[in-house]
């Protein structure tokens, strides 16, 4: 297999830096490289990576020495097979214990499942076109029926008006497609409210100096007291505007 030098796709790559950071953190690995396995073309790219040079091994859990350094690397399964491959550096070979390879496999295993997700994604969008476009010819075969049938029958009056009645029929009665953009709707809505409770959390974690859960823990509570929605309270705290921030800031000063 041969790296691709084209761009990646980003989806995940940020959950992936975060969890592989503190895994650095709490291994001692001093650096650590992931490689997206691309299907189509059997190649293997960068996908991100801290700390190390773009060594590759493809070999599973295997201990490669480069540089004085050690190189530990797991192959990435995902739940439709190989996702890719992840190395981690280490300086002092001495740091790699059992204990740390049981670490580093149980996050390796993780990052397959998101390196794939990435790739469902791209499976899943490929599917709704193809729905999309059964639909379209589902449609236009009925509407192309019914206008032949009109068109034989000389005795029928207001010939257009019964095929324009019947195409809006047609239209509407698709319902996949009205399902999906019911839920694109409920997906964008549960982003951007999430978005809004990250910003308003780390509002509280900067200005008051607490854990991330902690943070959270203020937020519901003052939601669940003024039986306000959770996002509403969220979006005050991160304008400044609710009584959380501003109370608990005069408190500490």
């Amino acid at each position: 297999m041969q790296k691709d030098r084209h761009q990646p796709s980003e989806k995940f790559h940020g959950s992936i830096e975060a969890l592989l950071s503190i895994v650095l953190e709490e291994s001692g690995a001093n650096g650590y490289a992931v490689y997206e396995f691309d299907g189509t073309k059997e190649i293997l790219f960068l996908a991100c990576g801290h700390g190390m040079s773009s060594h590759r091994s493809t070999t599973t859990t295997v201990l490669t020495a480069i540089n004085d350094s050690q190189i530990v690397s797991f192959s990435l399964m995902g739940p439709a097979g190989p996702a890719g491959l992840l190395d981690v550096v280490f300086h002092h070979k001495e740091a790699i214990t059992q204990e740390i390879l049981y670490l580093l496999q149980s996050s390796a295993e993780s990052v397959g499942t998101l390196l794939q997700h990435t790739r469902l994604a791209t499976e899943l969008a490929s599917l709704t076109s193809r729905i999309a476009g059964l639909e379209s010819q589902l449609a236009e075969v009925k509407i192309a029926e019914r206008a032949r049938g009109l068109a034989q029958q000389s005795e029928v009056d207001r010939k257009s008006e019964i095929l324009n009645a019947h195409i809006a029929s047609v239209l509407n009665a698709r319902q996949i497609e009205q399902m999906l953009t019911a839920y694109v709707i409920t997906l964008e809505d549960r982003l951007e409210e999430r978005r809004v409770l990250s910003e308003a959390k780390a509002v509280l974690q900067k200005t008051l100096h607490l854990s991330e859960e902690d943070a959270y823990f203020l937020i519901r509570e003052a939601s669940r007291r003024t039986r306000s929605r959770l996002v509403d309270v969220a979006a005050q705290v991160r304008d400044g505007k609710h009584e959380l921030v501003n109370r608990r800031l005069r408190m500490s000063a």
